[in-house]
């Protein structure tokens, strides 16, 4: 794992899916076989995220984060959807990208984007040439905030910051990578089971290649090295069971908090929780308080930490498992709308797209973000209410009140995040 800073992408849940699957090489590589009863794995595989069966949450992690291939090989890469969307991204671009992202001073705290601290006007440049994601509070629709996961394979160049490839016979990524592609970017995954198959060049150069998912950029990325033929290396399933550790280690890193959570009672509760005190937020807990116990006339405060929304009679059209599609060419199109950033308050307008020859606007200071206090207003267990996206990384929580005028039991959602859900009990 890497241990620079990186700075936070942050996206709105949302975008379709489509598989791009290829035949499987024979492979070279030593190490343990595979069980008798078991077929053995014809491709590497790697984990994009995880939905542990304890608690919900969202790891903005691949598993592993580095393995051994010969030239030849296949890695396939296999999506858990938690809500949050992934792809992978290969490329000369992305290794440049991943550089000045390391290059980040451990510890700087720049979670609204652009510019970087502390690293050279080279390393900048090269950070700005990778698409840029909208944030969910600026976006109208799901497929414009991430425009980052459309497909897209290019020999030379740059992708496009604002959309899928012009070409539509670039953007379904069905050919080998040799290692000198400008970028070469999978479908977006929505769904648990979603997959891409990276065929890797039988003249592919040794050396290190990074993988990137281009919505969390600046952290979720891992890294590739492509050893000469005959060099012994690990098994396909000697890397699956690596990242079954790394998964095991993760749940259980982050289990203590979830629980505290999920055990509270309230009135006064806390929704969700970053993995760690300092960016950036690999892990998000997805979790509320399982049961809250009220009296009829009082209230529920959540103290939210993440982005989450708080949602009652939750309609389908919201549901974050919906299914989208995926045009023909490979375009990820879809219909929803992005939940409403935070009640009461009018939507910004989505700023246009960074000119790749201009710095960008330096961010507000670290620890400047408001504390937000929201009223949901009263709540009588009838029909849909929704308290928007309630939308807090490192700074001050959001707060969201509501108060229950009528007895009952009351299960709510985040419209984001699958599994994330709770009950308010109103005697």
């Amino acid at each position: 794992m890497r241990t620079a800073a990186r700075v936070a992408f942050v996206v709105a849940a949302g975008i379709t899916i489509a598989s791009a699957c290829g035949d499987g090489d024979d492979r070279s590589g030593g190490g343990s076989e595979a069980e008798a009863d078991e077929a053995p794995l014809d491709a590497y595989p790697v984990q994009v995220d995880h939905l542990p069966a304890p608690y919900s949450a969202t790891f903005n992690r691949f598993f592993p984060e580095r393995l051994e291939v010969h030239p030849g090989d296949a890695i396939e890469f296999t999506m858990s959807f938690t809500g949050e969307p992934h792809n992978v991204a290969v490329g000369r671009i992305v290794d440049e990208a991943v550089a000045a992202f390391d290059a980040v001073p451990e510890g700087s705290n720049t979670l609204t984007g652009f510019p970087l601290p502390g690293i050279t006007p080279d390393q900048q440049e090269a950070a700005n040439r990778l698409p840029q994601p909208i944030p969910p509070d600026q976006a109208e629709s799901m497929t414009e905030s991430n425009s980052t996961i459309q497909p897209c394979t290019l020999v030379d160049g740059l992708p496009p910051t604002d959309g899928p490839c012009a070409e539509p016979d670039r953007r379904v990524p069905d050919v080998a990578f040799d290692g000198t592609q400008s970028y070469l970017a999978s479908q977006g995954f929505i769904a648990t089971d979603d997959r891409f198959r990276l065929e890797l060049a039988e003249d592919i150069s040794p050396g290190d290649y990074q993988f990137i998912c281009t919505v969390h950029a600046a952290w979720m990325d891992g890294t590739f090295t492509v050893r000469p033929r005959g060099q012994t290396i690990p098994s396909p399933e000697e890397v699956q069971a690596l990242a079954d550790a790394e998964i095991a280690e993760a749940v259980e890193e982050f289990r203590p908090r979830a629980e505290e959570i999920l055990a509270d009672t309230g009135p006064e509760v806390a929704s969700g929780a970053l993995g760690s005190p300092a960016p950036p937020p690999r892990v998000s807990l997805n979790v509320f308080p399982r049961r809250v116990e009220i009296e009829a006339g009082e209230a529920v405060t959540w103290s939210v930490e993440g982005a989450h929304t708080i949602s009652f009679d939750l309609p389908d059209a919201l549901d974050p498992a919906a299914p989208l599609t995926r045009s023909p060419d490979g375009a990820l199109v879809s219909d929803q709308r992005v939940v409403d950033p935070t009640a009461g308050q009018p939507r910004q307008p989505p700023p246009p797209p960074l000119p790749r020859d201009q710095p960008p606007p330096a961010p507000p200071p670290a620890g400047v973000i408001p504390a937000a206090e929201l009223d949901g207003g009263t709540y009588d267990g009838q029909g849909f209410l929704n308290s928007g996206l309630l939308f807090w990384f490192y700074g001050q929580p959001v707060e969201y009140r509501l108060r229950f005028s009528e007895p009952g039991e009351y299960t709510y959602y985040c419209a984001r995040h699958p599994g994330m859900a709770g009950e308010v009990v109103v005697t």
